[in-house]
């Protein structure tokens, strides 16, 4: 992936993590608004997919299921819920920040990531 390929994904990318972080940041008893949620992930998936960056691809994929069942009313938007969703976006900022010099930690961070997700979001 080219330098500027790199740098356009971690600035779009950046932007798309930080809608997220507010709309879940406000959401504490009741679920952020399902259709700003869901564009900010469909962003985040479709910067990361054409930047080749699969694990912030498959981390949104994971926040999209979550938010879809949210959305839906198969998953209760609690504590434990909210909290799953602040850990994947903070760690999605981490993962952003250092999309250039990503090793097999980050790629253990992601598989992490997505079975915390999977747990809650099936």
């Amino acid at each position: 992936m080219t330098g500027g390929m790199l740098d356009f994904f971690t600035l779009e990318a950046s932007e798309y993590v930080e809608q997220l972080d507010g709309l879940v940041s406000r959401a504490t008893a009741t679920p952020p608004d399902a259709e700003s949620f869901a564009r900010a992930l469909r962003g985040l998936r479709g910067a990361a997919t054409m930047a080749k960056v699969t694990g912030i691809a498959t981390l949104a994929t994971g926040l999209e299921r979550l938010a879809k069942q949210v959305r839906d009313g198969e998953l209760a938007w609690d504590a434990g819920t909210r909290g799953v969703a602040i850990a994947a976006i903070d760690d999605a900022k981490i993962l952003i920040r250092g999309v250039r010099n990503w090793t097999a930690a980050e790629d253990a961070r992601v598989a992490a990531l997505a079975f915390l997700l999977g747990r809650y979001a099936f």
